[in-house]
């Protein structure tokens, strides 16, 4: 499987960064480029500092591929192809984690911890269950790590028949990934 969208993603603060003081280093070289001894310093150093930032840059991201980064976003990842496959367009689905599944899915992800999602927040502060909320928002998936299945049991389940659709374990150690199909 190919990650190219997610293999940036997760290390571009650490780019844009490195980017910016290569192009204020890149900004001073041209200001004293022919002003005297810092001129001669910064002709010789600032392309020696901007061949460093990018040899650095794709080094540490090939280093993370060998050893594995995000392994638990791969498993996820895989789950969102899983569900791209196979649960329908129009389908709406809740997740505690919404992000890699919303996005790489390709399916409309509610979240459901609260963090992201104002409503559900301000729906558990009144007292009401989350499975009242998947009831109102008439999710047709509940999606995530066994987890966040475990810990939210048995108030996400309360009054909701549902049946497992999709069991993933991990290949890298991390929680099993489960997608639930709620029935109507």
């Amino acid at each position: 499987m190919k990650f190219t969208k997610a293999w940036t993603w997760y290390y571009a603060p650490g780019l844009v960064g490195l980017t910016l003081v290569a192009a204020g280093c890149l900004h001073q070289a041209r200001m004293y480029s022919g002003k005297g001894k810092l001129g001669t310093y910064a002709r010789r150093w600032i392309p020696a500092l901007l061949i460093f930032t990018l040899v650095e840059s794709y080094a540490y991201l090939g280093l993370k591929s060998i050893r594995g980064r995000n392994k638990s976003q791969r498993d996820m990842m895989e789950v969102a192809t899983w569900m791209r496959a196979n649960i329908p367009e129009e389908a709406w689905v809740g997740a505690w984690n919404s992000g890699i599944y919303g996005w790489a899915g390709e399916r409309t992800v509610i979240n459901l911890d609260g963090l992201v999602n104002n409503e559900i927040h301000a729906w558990t502060l009144t007292g009401k269950s989350e499975s009242e909320y998947i009831r109102h928002r008439n999710l047709d998936y509940i999606v995530d790590r066994e987890i966040y299945m475990d810990r939210s049991l048995p108030d996400w389940v309360e009054g909701i028949d549902y049946t497992l659709v999709y069991h993933h374990p991990s290949p890298t150690g991390s929680e099993a990934i489960e997608v639930w199909r709620v029935l109507k």
